[in-house]
């Protein structure tokens, strides 16, 4: 069995019956995915009513497994997501906008870091060690950096 990340979104208008509205998985089936934010709460980036009512998040998260060449792997992301339909909780739902990858990595980059990340407007920004990606919200996989 493996261990992913698992987000999920919760209808709390009746606090003494919270209702799931769904979740995401990070990864797929035999991947493992972690998060530094199951632990520190400073990994966790939220931006309240970004666009028209739409809140945005941003969870750092690695993932590894094997290729399906029989290797292995080990990326670090920050992945982006969107809580829409707020205003009516019953319906509310999450979307997974993309993921900004730490690609390519320094020669000196090292595992152990700690990630953090600013969501401001549409710029988005990873910061892992002493490195640091930068996207648009729109397109988080047209990366820059690391810088």
């Amino acid at each position: 069995s493996s261990n992913r990340v698992k987000l999920e979104l919760f209808d709390v208008s009746d606090i003494a019956a919270p209702a799931s509205l769904g979740s995401i998985l990070i990864g797929e089936e035999g991947q493992y995915s972690w998060s530094e934010a199951q632990y520190d709460r400073h990994a966790f980036s939220y931006l309240v009513d970004a666009q028209n009512g739409v809140d945005r998040f941003a969870v750092p998260a690695q993932l590894s497994g094997e290729t399906a060449e029989g290797g292995y792997f080990n990326e670090e992301s920050l992945y982006l997501f969107e809580v829409r339909g707020k205003n009516q909780p019953a319906s509310a739902s999450l979307f997974k906008q993309g993921r900004i990858l730490a690609s390519p990595k320094p020669e000196d980059y090292g595992y152990g870091y700690r990630h953090r990340s600013v969501i401001h407007d549409d710029a988005v920004f990873f910061i892992s060690g002493d490195y640091v990606w930068s996207a648009l919200w729109q397109d988080p996989e047209n990366r820059s950096g690391p810088q």
